[in-house]
């Protein structure tokens, strides 16, 4: 199979089936980015077409996209899209509505018209930004370089030429790799006529009007009347040719939680790789996790959490600003370097006259902030004091440049609605990246406001996950601290793993040791002694001696510690 360009930011398309809400969210956020990017422009709305729009058409403000997305058709769908934004930022709307109020409103001198603004508008984003050539040969591929396309030219071969229609389908597939001059007589005038390599000298909706008008004339002079001999347009170049094409719909609760999960912006979503090998029968994992997992709304007292951890973390980044800053260090007494005029009484008797800057620079850190995101961290408020704290941390992180924040959320989500002896369907670990300093600024802070604490806690089942997104590191990166905040007592272990959670845990923490992940493990402190006594000496096999005891009133400790990471 011929390359998928589209692996490159999506690496997880499979067929249409398998595809989550998550999934669909990512991919439309990418694909608006891609719009962005060409119009420049961020009022332009992408989104999957519904029921209730009349073939799913796009608009000079919206441009819908197909809900039916796998592996062989993503690339087209892409170009497609590309195609639209580009008659949006380069098509004279207005010009085309005067023209048809005008009276030509012909349908096949309209074809024509299209055809030919579609190849200045094309050539014109080719020729700017070449990384989307791979979308747009898809796109020409699906729509003109198909075994349908070549069995209709070989059938038209020496046919005839007096049928408009015919004219019109070889002009079509001028662009077709299986085209042919000679299928018509004087069709290489045609050809020459349209002059493609010179595309570029029409500069205007109002050029390519012109054209299509010469066009016109030039086939209108060898066509007799409307004959019609079983020669059609093809119905799928007809509709891309005259912004038609039929774009599978979504359904309205569907589309909508879609919406939700867009703008939440969130980064990732996936099972722990502890369990790659369990093929659950439960489709629904990733589709309901904004009712499991997220609040689709923002929680007022979070919202308060998170305004004050912002406003703590632009007063701690002003006592860290150090950190932008590369410190110089002289050394005197040298025998080589730059003359140091304090030491030039020397000269007559010693060579040690000279001194030497050297530039000390900062390590460039990234902390992996990971939460329980439990329901046992609603008591005694747990919770609003994890989110001030990483809130804080995140403000530090997009105020001071070498440090990258990154900031997870992990937790078994819980199927009420299975408790029978298959636990595989029943529990599932799953960890969301909620925010990162590397992609996002102080406005995305906000959508940590979402995470909805409940469900049970994972611990070590989400941990390969977490390593595998905090290796993913630019090159100059040199240091990595993960810090976890949990109240302990992970859940039930799950039937696929044949250990218990606390020796998962335990294992994965020392791995993340030895590859030079610097740990910092942080317990919660609950209300009752007791629980917190028993929940301590779980947590210190889990996490090893050096973990400590946190109250749940001061988070300075962490703030502290940290501090001394980046030190």
């Amino acid at each position: 199979m011929s390359e998928i360009h589209s692996a490159y930011w999506f690496k997880d398309i499979g067929q249409v089936e398998d595809l989550s809400l998550f999934d669909y969210a990512s991919i439309q956020n990418s694909i608006s980015n891609f719009v962005k990017i060409i119009t420049d422009r961020d009022d332009i709305k992408v989104e999957f077409a519904s029921l209730n729009e009349e073939g799913g058409k796009s608009t000079k403000d919206t441009i819908t996209i197909s809900s039916q997305i796998y592996k062989e058709n993503i690339d087209s769908i892409v170009g497609l899209t590309l195609h639209e934004a580009s008659h949006i930022l380069l098509t004279d709307f207005d010009f085309q509505k005067d023209y048809i109020q005008g009276g030509n409103n012909n349908r096949n001198f309209h074809s024509i018209l299209n055809w030919i603004e579609d190849r200045r508008i094309d050539h014109h984003i080719l020729s700017s930004i070449a990384g989307y050539r791979g979308y747009y040969a898809k796109l020409y591929d699906k729509y003109f370089n198909n075994l349908k396309v070549k069995t209709q030219i070989e059938h038209s071969k020496n046919r005839n030429s007096k049928n408009i229609h015919c004219w019109v389908f070889h002009l079509i597939n001028m662009v077709s790799k299986h085209r042919d001059v000679k299928a018509l007589k004087e069709l290489d005038k045609l050809y020459k006529l349209i002059d493609l390599k010179n595309i570029n000298r029409l500069k205007s909706t109002g050029d390519s009007y012109e054209l299509a008008l010469e066009v016109w004339d030039f086939i209108n002079e060898r066509v007799e009347g409307d004959i019609y001999e079983h020669l059609p347009i093809l119905e799928d170049q007809d509709d891309f040719v005259n912004g038609n094409v039929k774009k599978k719909p979504i359904p309205s609760k569907k589309k909508s939680l879609i919406e939700q999960i867009s703008k939440l912006n969130i980064k990732d979503l996936k099972r722990s790789s502890l369990l790659d090998n369990v093929k659950p029968k439960d489709k629904k994992l990733k589709d309901d996790f904004l009712h499991n997992f997220l609040h689709p709304t923002q929680l007022p007292a979070n919202d308060i959490s998170i305004k004050e951890g912002i406003v703590m973390g632009k007063k701690l980044a002003s006592k860290l600003q150090f950190r932008n800053l590369d410190q110089k260090v002289t050394y005197h007494n040298q025998k080589k370097g730059k003359i140091d005029p304090k030491n030039l009484y020397k000269a007559t008797f010693d060579d040690l006259i000279f001194k030497q800057d050297f530039i000390k620079e900062h390590k460039k850190t990234h902390i992996h902030l990971s939460i329980d995101g439990s329901g046992s961290m609603c008591m005694y408020g747990k919770d609003h004091k994890t989110l001030k704290l990483s809130a804080c941390m995140a403000t530090i992180a997009c105020l001071i440049p070498n440090i990258r924040v990154s900031i997870s959320v992990r937790k078994i989500k819980t199927n009420s609605r299975k408790r029978d002896a298959n636990i595989v369907l029943a529990r599932k670990p799953i960890t969301i990246i909620m925010f990162d300093s590397l992609t996002d600024d102080i406005k995305d802070i906000s959508k940590l406001g979402h995470i909805d604490f409940k469900d049970l806690t994972p611990e070590g089942l989400c941990f390969d996950s977490i390593k595998k997104y905090i290796e993913l590191n630019p090159i100059n990166q040199e240091k990595i601290v993960f810090v976890n905040i949990s109240d302990g007592f992970p859940s039930a272990m799950l039937d696929t793993v044949k250990e218990k959670v606390e020796e998962v845990t335990r294992k994965k923490i020392n791995e993340f040791k030895r590859e030079g992940i610097d740990v910092l493990s942080y317990f919660v402190e609950s209300g009752s002694t007791l629980k917190a006594t028993k929940g301590l000496k779980t947590f210190k096999k889990m996490y090893g001696n050096t973990s400590e005891t946190l109250n749940v009133d001061n988070f300075s400790k962490i703030l502290r510690d940290i501090n001394k990471q980046l030190k």
